[in-house]
């Protein structure tokens, strides 16, 4: 009879298994201690960029490692994007301030 692998050793398998430039991000941030800044210097990428990719890598790694309950289906894949923003109520060609 075998053991089942630990959650430890799922997460090792599910960081292996990302794009590189997924991996390198998380290796750098969380293993090495890296600054944003620093990996964004080094992958030639914006803050905002990295920031996105550890975004994205951390969903992938929730979904690998604790996969949905029977019947359910993940809510969202990769990063999310900006909700589109509200149109401003008024007369067309005129300026108003959006409602709060």
């Amino acid at each position: 009879m075998s053991e089942e692998p630990s959650p430890l050793h799922h997460l090792v398998e599910a960081i292996r298994e990302l794009p590189e430039q997924l991996r390198l991000v998380v290796e750098g941030y969380f293993v090495e201690r890296r600054s944003v800044a620093e990996l964004a210097a080094e992958l030639g990428a914006t803050v905002a960029q990295v920031v996105q990719l550890r975004a994205e890598a951390l969903v992938r790694l929730r979904d690998a490692v604790v996969p949905p309950p029977a019947g359910k289906v993940p809510r969202r894949r990769g990063i999310r994007t900006a909700r589109p923003r509200r149109r401003c109520v008024g007369r067309p060609g005129r300026r108003t301030q959006p409602h709060e």
